[in-house]
């Protein structure tokens, strides 16, 4: 007895709504698989950065350990062969020549240097630019907070070619009010820091879920979250 062919429809198999449907899930799945990681990249690299803050902090204590209890300058002045003034070494490079004493600024200056060296003052948020083209000599991702030697050294606007005015001058530890809450350097574009270039479109990408990496006077780092910065009074304005 001969059997009855099976036909075509009965066969089991998706129709192409279920096809559908299995797509949508799987790219949700993958969308959120690939939100997670990116979080948790970027919440490592913000870790990361904490770490190389206390690394930097360890290092201007110990300057201001050599030089009578003060922070470091933020930059000083040098005279140009035209005879003006601009600006000469700033406290990366002042910071930096501890841990390299044998090194000379023009040489670390370099981005083939910072890019073989991989000194540990450079901040991970931006290291990408290192050999790209976009690497600044002085910025570093770490900014000092300009805010408190204009405040401390009563310099009243007065400058004077040369002085360097208050960024120039040293600033004691002991002199600064609230140490737990008063931020020394941030993760920052350029090498100083004061409220006013949070809003900088080159502050932005060092801002992960809303906050920002900075240490503090009395040596401790943690995050902030921006929209409360200015509110908190954390330059010490």
């Amino acid at each position: 007895m001969k059997k009855k062919p099976i036909s075509a429809s009965s066969t089991a198999g998706f129709t192409l709504v279920e096809l559908l449907v299995v797509i949508v899930i799987i790219a949700a799945l993958a969308g959120v698989a690939f939100s997670v990681a990116a979080r948790m990249q970027k919440r490592g690299i913000l870790t990361k950065n904490l770490q190389t803050m206390r690394q930097v902090g360890l290092m201007v204590a110990n300057y201001s350990s050599e030089n009578s209890g003060n922070i470091p300058p933020v930059r000083t002045d040098i005279q140009k062969a035209d005879g003006s003034w601009g600006i000469g070494e700033d406290w990366i490079w002042i910071v930096m020549r501890q841990l390299y004493p044998d090194v000379e600024v023009a040489t670390m200056k370099n981005p083939t240097w910072w890019k073989n060296n991989n000194p540990m003052m450079y901040n991970p948020l931006i290291v990408k630019n290192i050999g790209s083209g976009k690497f600044e000599a002085g910025k570093n991702g770490h900014g000092l907070n300009t805010v408190i030697a204009g405040e401390l050294n009563d310099w009243a606007g007065k400058w004077t070619p040369g002085d360097g005015g208050y960024q120039t001058r040293p600033v004691p530890i002991s002199k600064i009010p609230r140490p737990s809450r008063t931020m020394l350097f941030i993760s920052a574009p350029d090498y100083n820091f004061s409220a006013g270039m949070l809003d900088r479109a080159d502050f932005k990408p060092l801002v992960i879920d809303g906050k920002v990496p900075a240490y503090f006077v009395d040596g401790h780092a943690e995050t902030l979250v921006v929209k409360q910065y200015t509110k908190e009074n954390y330059d010490f304005r």
